[in-house]
């Protein structure tokens, strides 16, 4: 009868040489994506060619971080990165020159938006109170970018990964 499972320690040692490296690949695939930005409207944070490292299951989006995420614009169906500026239940309000967050009536405050080239002014004018599911998400090269002034708010259940570094800057 062929045994099941491994009785002596060489055959636990060899058991798990085999399964930590292929459990680790499984993992990594299933959780983490690879992708080739397109695009200049994360300049200067991300440029057309970059090569990032993005995590599929995030189970915390918090303020300024970058998420990759699908919407219907201009009539079609794009996938796009853009930084998140707005949680949910917050009002925002940009400025030409300042986005101020309204936090469920508990204070304001205004985003200082340090990785922005100062000459960037934000888009047009505008206001919005996102639902409990909604956020708020702008391009850093603002005059070259569509984001949430122009699309709406991105919805939870839109959110396919959460950026996590550049593997490879492109020139």
């Amino acid at each position: 009868m062929k045994r099941i499972f491994p009785t002596t320690l060489s055959d636990v040692i060899r058991t798990l040489i085999l399964l930590i490296p292929l459990s680790v690949l499984i993992s990594f695939i299933l959780c983490y994506q690879i992708i080739h930005v397109k695009g200049t409207s994360m300049s200067p944070t991300l440029g057309n060619g970059d090569i990032c490292l993005t995590q599929k299951i995030c189970l915390q989006l918090d303020r300024e971080d970058l998420i990759g995420f699908d919407v219907e614009i201009y009539g079609s169906n794009k996938s796009l990165v853009k930084r998140i500026i707005g949680l949910p239940g917050e009002t925002i309000d940009v400025h030409s020159s300042c986005i101020t967050i309204y936090r469920n009536n508990k204070g304001t405050s205004v985003i200082e938006e340090i990785y922005l080239d100062p000459q960037i002014k934000n888009p047009q004018p505008f206001s919005v109170t996102l639902g409990e599911d909604e956020y708020f998400v702008l391009g850093d090269n603002r005059q070259m970018s569509a984001g949430s002034v122009q699309f709406g708010p991105v919805k939870r259940s839109q959110i396919k990964f959460k950026f996590i570094l550049t593997l490879f800057r492109s020139l």
